[in-house]
This record gives structure tokens, C-alpha cells and sequence, in this order.
């Protein structure tokens, strides 16, 4: 809302990135084209022993065997930003059941409300990782509301800065610090 030319509602979030000079403007959202597992599986290897899309993945543990598969489903894990409308948003998977994978299959193309599952996050998150660089981040548990649109994520109760962060917001500094981060991750 604005009085006599004073916006007095919450602020846009915007920075000038100490990584590449530039501006951003916006609530930052980073995203995952994958679960971390595609990428453990040699190249060569990936049409044979991987199924996916934009929003489902399985990955077979060995070429050619259906016997030993994972299951991942993309969704958003959302982080309030305070003072700010539009939360940090990271595109993110978590790993599924079989039987809870092919639940949400058989109901992907209707209103999934009051729908969910039990699922792993299996990602790396710049600032929240705390294993070794590249690896998934570590016993990160989460609930999975499926929703309307796609999934949304949240961490369960667990003493990890992730869980704090959704649950009591980023404040503007620490939010442009993992921005920052995220933005400009290597793969060294």
C-alpha cells in the first residue's frame, strides 16, 4: 500500500551480488534439475538405468535390473524472508516409497489436496549442507504436502538450520548471503 507516495507494505527483496556485481531483484529461487543420485550414475550409463522427467525420477542401483530402484518426486521448499512478501524458494527433491511414488503418479493429474507422503531430501543446498561439498545433505527428513500444484516441502522438526530457517524466516543479510552462495556455486 501506498500514502502519499510512502510504500508502507513490505519491501521487494533486492541485492547487488558481491559475486558478480550484478543486481538482483526478487526473492531468490534456486532449483534442482535433478536429484543428486542422477549424477552418481557415470553418464553413459543414465538411459538405461535412469526414468525421468522434470518432476519424477527413478534410478535403478544397477544396469538393466529393476530390483534395486529409488524413487524422487521434485517440489518447493519455501523459506520466509522477513519483511519480505515472497519467500526464498528452492526447487528441490525428496525420495519416496514405492508405493507412496506411485500413489502420486496415479493421482499427478488431479487436485492432490489433503494428499502427502514421508520423503528425504536428496540435494545440495549451499549454506545448509553441512557434509562434505556435493554430497546430499544428511539425514534431512521431510513431509511432503502434494497439493494442488507441485509438492510443497517441509523440513521436520530437527536440529539443523534448515528447519529453523522455515520455520522463523531468513532475516535480509542471511538471506543474500545464501543467495550468494547459491547462486554461484562451482562444481570444482
Amino acid at each position: 500500500m501506498q500514502l502519499f507516495g510512502i510504500n508502507l507494505g513490505k519491501k521487494r527483496f533486492e541485492f547487488r551480488c558481491s559475486g558478480c556485481g550484478k543486481m538482483h531483484r526478487g526473492s531468490p529461487s534456486i532449483s534442482y534439475p535433478r536429484p543428486i543420485q542422477y549424477y552418481w550414475i557415470p553418464e553413459d550409463e543414465r538411459t538405461q538405468r535412469i526414468k525421468d522427467s522434470d518432476d519424477f525420477c527413478i534410478i535403478s542401483h544397477t544396469s538393466g535390473t529393476e530390483e534395486d530402484l529409488d524413487f524422487f518426486i521434485r517440489g518447493t521448499l519455501e523459506i520466509p524472508i522477513h519483511g519480505v512478501d515472497d519467500p526464498f524458494i528452492w526447487g528441490v527433491w525428496v525420495s519416496q516409497s514405492e508405493a507412496n511414488f506411485e500413489r502420486y503418479l496415479k493421482t499427478y493429474d488431479s487436485d492432490q489436496t489433503g494428499l502427502g507422503s514421508f520423503g528425504w531430501l536428496t540435494v545440495t543446498m549451499p549454506y545448509y549442507n553441512q557434509s562434505e561439498p556435493g554430497e546430499e545433505l544428511a539425514n534431512v527428513e521431510c513431509n511432503v504436502e502434494w497439493g494442488a500444484a507441485r509438492p510443497k516441502i517441509y523440513v521436520r522438526e530437527y536440529d539443523h538450520p534448515l528447519f529453523f530457517d522455515q520455520q522463523n524466516g531468513l532475516p535480509w543479510d542471511k538471506a543474500v548471503e545464501i543467495a550468494q552462495l547459491a547462486l554461484h556455486v562451482t562444481d570444482d
